[in-house]
């Protein structure tokens, strides 16, 4: 028997906004010492028997490590029989249990397992999965005592069916071939039946038992095929090591994995560093910690203090000084740590111009540094009335002080992507977040309360003299037949080394017919619109952009896709599958290392992600092409 095997290559803007001048204060600081740290950083019937290129898993059952691997609900466990063979079973239940295995961008495949029903119970089926999605919705393979066929749910279809003598307590193999338009059931090497449909073309595999049913499986393998149903090569995988920062991570309103804009991850000279929430003393009195990856693959918590509600930041200055940016009190705090003669110190100091004493727990913090140290924080004031504003402080490196600004706004902005650039240069990207009432809009019938419909994008050349003006706007309104608006940038904004920007964002109404579409525009530094392109379903809900060294984009998508996307970011190639070993990738989707981190453009990307139900902190290193 063998263990579990993922078989592949691997690789390794024009509205002004009036403002005022902006206002200088000086810093000031206080150090506690921190702990010391000892640990150093760091078709048709098979033609051919198939081949290692073409395995993309198999699964024997014989170790635990890999059913962590096997997303599932209902329980499952691993049982030893008397042979000494180890299979793995469910736990009779009155509702289903299941679990998938694979990727959501698996196409074309034949999925082969044993299976045996246990028990006289004349009701039993079972269910082999090919091309589901995270909602097991897809096609089925099903087998009962006495009957089989193929469907597709949702809405439940059945697309062929046969009779059969099938028995409890007798192990049976059970082979699917889902390939371009088909679907091929077989038995024992047997084929019971086929279908031709095509609702779904890709998705995960996977296995499933009906209520009041307990069975067991074994020697699960699935392997490659072409559009044709020959023997195929299994698409390209990468596996990357995954490492449990934490599993306490705050939950709920402002929890952990709220937000998406914020930046939660750095690499510097002395490692990888990462940030998180616990729940400290409460939903409004959260604490933050800071951990340090160690060369053993473990985690180092080097420093804490108070948050707030919402999610902190973390970002890292040209001489590795990490900066915590949290609201502990409602008080917009700076905490910087550093590294000196082997002992951690921290300082920390209160930021001017950011608070508010009105909503001081809400303050929709979004922070960015660029590579000479400038660093920029920025609160969000208003959403139940028309107006608001943007409350700014920068730090200056050439100044060594504060500016702080209030930008004016129509309505309120959240969710902001914040590029500080040498000389006083700052760029935002922003998502209107408003009562739907605040616009004079009826709210529809199960629509979340706030409407997000509104992108703008701010610039200013020399923050500390010049406002900051809207450079760019769009908004999607509601219609009588499209009630239900939706413009959403808050999945990524990136500066690309060009100059030009990327905004990933959602797209909801009359533009696209009802159809929420994830999309990518590009816009030049003076707002003018280069692209503006529909993303693969495929790369799931949330998605970020990366760029290695030499200047080829590339798009990660929470489904665990990676798609190449050549020199302009719109080009996209064949999908790299990223296995996440069964984790899921929650809101918000990933935390990347990017230069609006403090983190030079690389190849090798640090990524964290929230799962568990928001509990869990994963992290795991990209090493990106860069041919």
């Amino acid at each position: 028997m063998k263990r579990i095997m993922i078989t592949s290559l691997v690789f390794v803007m024009l509205i002004a906004a009036c403002a005022p001048k902006a206002t200088m204060l000086m810093p000031s600081s206080t150090m506690t010492t921190l702990q010391n740290s000892t640990i150093e950083p760091t078709k048709l019937p098979e033609p051919s028997i198939p081949g290692p290129a073409s395995i993309m898993l198999e699964e024997d059952f014989e170790t635990n490590e890999s059913v962590a691997a096997f997303p599932s609900e209902g329980e499952w466990t691993i049982n030893e029989d008397s042979n000494g063979n180890h299979v793995y079973c469910n736990t009779v239940s009155t509702d289903w249990s299941h679990f998938r295995f694979g990727s959501i961008a698996w196409q074309n495949y034949a999925v082969e397992m044993n299976i045996e029903f246990i028990g006289g119970n004349s009701d039993q089926s079972a269910e082999v999965y090919s091309r589901i999605n995270t909602g097991y919705e897809g096609y089925r393979s099903s087998l009962g005592l006495g009957w089989g066929g193929i469907s597709f749910y949702p809405p439940p279809q059945s697309l062929s069916n046969f009779s059969q003598d099938i028995r409890s307590d007798t192990w049976y193999r059970l082979k699917v071939e889902t390939y371009g338009s088909q679907i091929r059931f077989f038995i024992d090497d047997k084929l019971m039946t086929q279908a031709n449909d095509t609702q779904r073309l890709e998705g995960f595999a996977g296995f499933g038992v009906s209520p009041n049913t307990t069975a067991c499986v074994d020697e699960i393998k699935v392997w490659a095929l072409t559009e044709t149903g020959e023997i195929g090569e299994g698409p390209i995988t990468m596996h990357p090591n995954l490492e449990l920062v934490t599993d306490q991570a705050a939950t709920g309103d402002g929890g952990n994995q709220w937000g998406g804009h914020q930046t939660r991850i750095v690499h510097t000279a002395d490692g990888v560093f990462t940030t998180y929430t616990v729940e400290g003393g409460g939903h409004l009195a959260r604490e933050w910690h800071l951990d340090w990856r160690q060369s053993d693959g473990t985690w180092l918590m080097i420093a804490q203090g108070g948050a707030g509600r919402e999610p902190v930041n973390l970002l890292a200055s040209p001489d590795g000084t990490l900066h915590i940016i949290g609201f502990p009190n409602g008080m917009a705090t700076i905490f910087s740590v550093k590294l000196k003669d082997g002992q951690w110190g921290i300082t920390q100091e209160t930021i001017p111009g950011v608070s508010s004493s009105t909503n001081p727990y809400w303050p929709y913090n979004s922070a960015g540094i660029d590579l000479e140290g400038n660093l920029c924080v920025l609160a969000s004031v208003g959403g139940e009335t028309p107006g608001g504003k943007f409350q700014v402080a920068c730090y200056l490196s050439i100044l060594d002080q504060w500016a702080t600004e209030d930008v004016p706004l129509d309505y309120r902005y959240c969710y902001t992507y914040i590029f500080p650039a040498p000389g006083g240069k700052l760029s935002l990207v922003s998502t209107r977040d408003v009562l739907w009432s605040a616009l004079g809009y009826s709210q529809p019938q199960d629509a979340f309360e706030y409407v997000f419909n509104a992108v703008g994008v701010w610039n200013t050349k020399d923050f500390s003299t010049q406002p900051l003006q809207r450079v760019f706007f769009a908004e999607e309104t509601p219609s009588d037949t499209y009630p239900f608006v939706y413009r959403n940038a808050t999945e990524d904004a990136y500066i690309d080394t060009a100059g030009n920007l990327h905004i990933l964002y959602h797209l909801q109404g009359q533009t696209t017919l009802g159809v929420n579409e994830n999309r990518h525009a590009v816009l030049s530094p003076s707002g003018e619109i280069l692209a503006d392109v529909e993303l693969p379903g495929s790369l799931g809900e949330f998605v970020r952009i990366l760029q290695n060294t030499n200047g080829d984009f590339y798009l990660m998508g929470s489904s665990g896709l990676l798609y190449p996307a050549g020199e302009d970011g719109v080009d996209l190639g064949t999908p790299i599958i990223i296995d996440l070993q069964g984790y899921v990738v929650e809101h918000t989707g990933f935390g990347i290392t990017s230069p609006r981190t403090g983190t030079p453009v690389s190849n090798i990307v640090d990524v964290v992600f929230p799962s568990g139900d928001g509990t869990q902190w994963v992290y795991f290193q990209l090493s990106l092409p860069n041919e």
